[in-house]
C-alpha cells in the first residue's frame, strides 16, 4: 500500500509517476532528499471499491457530456472514506516524521515536453491524521481537473507522495539553463526566498533571483552566499548529467544542508509569438498550445464553466455565440489583417473584449482602434479574448419540471432586472409539446434596455405599467430549446435571450432537484419545512461590500473565491451582526440577491417580497434544501423576532395566530 521512496523498480514508473520515480532515483544515488513513501496510482481503484463508488466514478469519467464533470469527480473523490488499514499506516508516518507534506506524482508530470506545473495538488505542514487524509484525497482528486483534461492527460490518475516536511530556512527554484529565450544558455537562474519553496512556487513572493554563470566566478546575493550559490550550481550540473539535459530543481536549505525537493527536465522554451492567429475558444488542442499570458486564468475558468455546456449545445445543434482568441506579434500589418478577418467572422454589431484585466464592450468597428491603443500602435504583442455580444429585448430562464412540463420566466430588457433588481418575472407553465397550462403575467413599470450609445443597459421608466407577455412563437422556441437540452443533459436551467429576431441560447447551469415547485408559479422558490425566529433584513445590499469582484463566483457549483469568502472572519462577523444571536432564523428580505448566499449555512429559510424561481440564489437554496417563499410586503407584515413557519408553500406567522411555542 505504501512504497518507500527509492525502493521501487523501473517497471513501476507508470504506477508511481515521474516525480516519485525521479526522487527515488536521486535517493539511490546519494542525493539529499526528504524521506517519504508513495501511495501508488492504482490505489484509487481500491478506495472507490471500498466505498462502492466505482460505477459512479466510471460513468463520470467516460461521459464527456456531463455538466460540472470535473467538480463532480473531485467531489466524489474528496468524499471517500479511507480504509482503517491505510489510516493506521498514515498515523505511523505522522508518528515517525511529525510534520508531513503530500504531493501528487502523475505519469505526465515532470516530463521533458510538459511539466504540468501547478495542475496537481501539493499540501504542506500536515500535522493531524484528518489533514493527511484530506491531503491524500486532494492529490488523487487533482488528476481530474480541467487543466489536466486540456493537456490531454485526463483519466491517467496520479500517485501520492508523502514526505517528511522540512521547514527550510531558505528555499527556491533553480534552472540549470535560463528559461528566458533572451538569455544565454550558459547562465543558470537561481530563485530564492526566506521561509521555503512554497513562497516561490505559489507566487506569494518573487524572491531574489541570481543569474549564475555555468563557469567562472559567482557574486553573492542578499539571501545566498557565494558558497551556497556554488553548491547549487554544482547540484544543477550533476542533476543535468543524470537527466541528460537542462533541469528545473526545487531546493531547500536547512542548517547549511542542501536538499532536493523535486527535479524535473526543463520544458522546451516557449516559442515567441511570430504570427497573428485567431483561435476558437472551443478548440482545446489549439488553445493549449497558445501562450495566452494574462488571459490564461480566464481561460481555465471559462473551460471549467463553459466548455462542456458549449460542447453539449453544439452536439444538440444549438447555436452558441462565437468566442475567439486574437493574438498577434508587434506587427501592425499582421494585427490589422487578423482584426479585419475576425470582425468578418463575428455576427453581432457589438463585441465584448477581455484584455486580461477587464471586459470592454464596444461597437465592432471600434475593435481596430481599441487594439491599437492597447499595444501603443501595435508596438507590443496583442492578446485578447473577443466574443459576440447579444443586445437583448427580453430574456429569462427555463427549466423542465418533474412531469416534463416546461417552466418559463421572462422580463423585458437584460438579465440585470433579475440579478440586480430581483424583479418578479412573468411565468408560464407549458406542456412538453408547448401547450399552455398556466400563466402568471406581471405588470412592469421599469426595466433595463441596451443603449448602443452608452454601451450599457440603462433603466427605462414606463409611464404606465404594462403586462409583459411572450408570443406563442417565442414560447414555442423556448420550449423546444429547453426540451432538447434537458433530454441531453438532464435537469438544467436554461438562460435564453430574444435579440429582436429569434430566441437564442445564452447559458445554462445544473438543476439537480426536479422543479416540483412550479405549481406555485414563482411563489415557492424552494419547497420544504422550516421554523424559526424572523430576521428582517431591511438593507438588501448588506453583504455587497464583501464581494468586490467575486460576485460571479456565487454559482450553483461554488467557486474557490466564494468558498474562501464565506469562511472568512469579516463574513462571519457581518452575519453575526445581522442575525443578532438568533439560531437558524428565517430571513425576511426584499428579493433573492446573490450575495445572500453567504447566509445559507446559518438560516433555516427565506421569505422574499419578490423574486424568480430560476434565479441563482433560488437554485442554490434548492440544492441545499432550504425553503423559500415569495410573499408580497413581507417586511411590513412580519415583526423582527416573530416566530414563523414555512410549510406546504405557505408562511405561518404564529404571532398573528396567537400560537404559543
Amino acid at each position: 500500500m505504501l512504497w518507500k521512496l527509492g525502493s521501487f523498480e523501473d517497471r513501476e514508473r507508470p504506477n508511481v509517476g515521474n516525480k516519485a520515480y525521479q526522487l527515488g532515483h536521486l535517493i539511490a544515488r546519494g542525493f539529499r532528499v526528504p524521506p517519504g513513501y508513495v501511495i501508488p496510482r492504482v490505489y484509487l481503484d481500491e478506495l472507490l471499491l471500498h466505498n462502492q463508488q466505482q460505477d459512479v466514478f466510471r460513468r463520470l469519467l467516460e461521459d464527456d457530456g456531463v455538466l460540472n464533470r470535473f467538480h463532480k469527480l473531485q467531489k466524489l473523490i474528496m468524499g471517500l472514506e479511507l480504509p482503517a488499514l491505510l489510516r493506521a499506516e498514515l498515523e505511523r508516518l505522522l508518528e515517525a516524521y511529525g510534520t508531513l507534506a503530500a504531493r501528487s506524482s502523475a505519469a505526465s508530470e515532470d516530463a521533458s515536453t510538459s511539466s504540468m506545473a501547478g495542475q496537481y495538488s501539493s499540501v504542506t505542514g500536515i500535522q493531524t491524521i484528518e489533514q493527511l487524509g484530506d491531503a491524500v484525497l486532494s492529490c488523487f482528486a487533482s488528476a481530474y481537473s480541467q487543466g489536466v483534461y486540456v493537456q490531454g492527460n485526463f483519466g491517467e490518475g496520479t500517485a501520492v507522495i508523502i514526505q517528511q516536511y522540512l521547514a527550510f530556512e531558505v528555499g527556491g527554484v533553480a534552472f540549470s539553463e535560463s528559461p528566458d529565450p533572451a538569455m544565454e544558455r550558459d547562465v543558470m537562474a537561481i530563485n530564492a526566498a526566506p521561509g521555503g519553496i512554497e513562497q516561490i512556487v505559489s507566487g506569494i513572493s518573487t524572491g531574489e533571483t541570481s543569474m549564475v554563470p555555468r563557469y567562472g566566478q559567482v557574486k553573492p546575493g542578499k539571501l545566498l552566499s557565494t558558497q551556497t550559490l556554488l553548491e547549487l550550481r554544482q547540484l544543477c550540473s550533476e542533476l543535468e548529467a543524470l537527466s541528460g539535459g537542462p533541469v528545473d530543481v526545487e531546493w531547500g536549505l536547512l542548517r547549511q544542508q542542501l536538499y532536493v525537493v523535486q527535479s524535473r527536465p526543463l520544458t522546451v522554451r516557449r516559442k515567441e509569438l511570430d504570427q497573428a492567429c485567431i483561435v476558437d475558444i472551443d478548440d482545446i488542442a489549439a488553445c493549449s498550445a497558445l501562450d495566452l499570458g494574462e488571459l490564461r486564468d480566464k481561460h481555465w475558468r471559462w473551460f471549467d464553466k463553459k466548455h462542456h455546456v458549449r460542447h453539449a449545445c453544439r452536439k444538440a445543434g444549438v447555436n452558441v455565440s462565437k468566442v475567439s482568441y486574437l493574438l498577434s506579434p508587434a506587427d501592425a500589418a499582421q494585427a490589422g489583417e487578423a482584426i479585419a478577418r475576425l470582425s468578418r467572422q463575428l455576427g453581432t454589431p457589438h463585441l465584448e473584449v477581455y484584455d486580461g484585466r477587464a471586459f470592454h464592450l464596444m461597437a465592432k468597428e471600434k475593435l481596430h482602434s481599441f487594439c491599437s491603443r492597447k499595444t501603443d500602435g501595435f508596438a507590443t504583442p496583442l492578446r485578447l479574448l473577443v466574443q459576440e455580444y447579444i443586445a437583448t429585448q427580453c430574456c429569462g430562464f427555463a427549466s423542465r419540471d418533474a412531469e416534463g412540463n416546461i417552466y418559463v420566466e421572462s422580463l423585458p430588457g437584460g438579465f440585470r432586472s433579475f440579478w440586480l433588481e430581483g424583479s418578479t418575472p412573468t411565468t408560464y407553465l407549458l406542456s412538453p409539446e408547448g401547450a399552455p397550462l398556466h400563466e402568471k403575467l406581471q405588470r412592469v413599470d421599469s426595466y433595463f434596455r441596451f443603449d448602443s450609445q452608452a454601451l450599457d443597459f440603462v433603466r427605462v421608466q414606463v409611464e404606465r405599467a404594462e403586462e409583459h407577455k411572450l408570443t406563442q412563437r417565442q414560447l414555442a422556441a423556448i420550449v423546444g430549446l429547453t426540451g432538447q437540452l434537458s433530454a441531453l443533459l438532464g435537469e438544467v436551467r436554461i438562460e435564453w435571450v430574444f435579440d429582436g429576431e429569434e430566441i437564442r441560447f445564452f447559458d445554462l447551469s445544473e438543476e439537480t432537484r426536479p422543479l416540483v415547485e412550479t405549481l406555485g408559479l414563482g411563489t415557492v422558490l424552494s419547497s420544504g419545512y422550516a421554523e424559526g425566529q424572523a430576521c428582517v433584513l431591511d438593507d438588501i445590499h448588506t453583504f455587497d461590500a464583501l464581494f468586490d469582484d467575486v460576485l460571479s463566483e456565487v454559482d450553483v457549483v461554488p467557486k474557490a473565491a466564494f468558498l474562501e469568502l464565506v469562511q472568512s472572519e469579516p463574513c462571519h462577523a457581518l452575519i453575526r451582526s445581522v442575525l443578532q444571536g438568533a439560531d437558524k432564523p428565517i430571513v425576511v428580505a426584499e428579493y433573492p440577491k446573490r450575495t445572500l448566499a453567504v447566509m445559507t449555512d446559518h438560516v433555516s429559510g427565506f421569505v422574499f417580497e419578490r423574486g424568480a424561481l430560476l434565479c441563482h440564489l433560488a437554485i442554490i437554496l434548492r440544492e441545499k434544501g432550504i425553503p423559500a417563499l415569495v410573499v408580497e410586503d413581507a417586511r411590513q407584515a412580519v415583526r423582527h423576532g416573530a416566530q414563523l413557519s414555512l410549510a406546504n408553500g405557505k408562511l405561518l406567522n404564529h404571532e398573528e395566530q396567537g400560537v404559543k411555542r
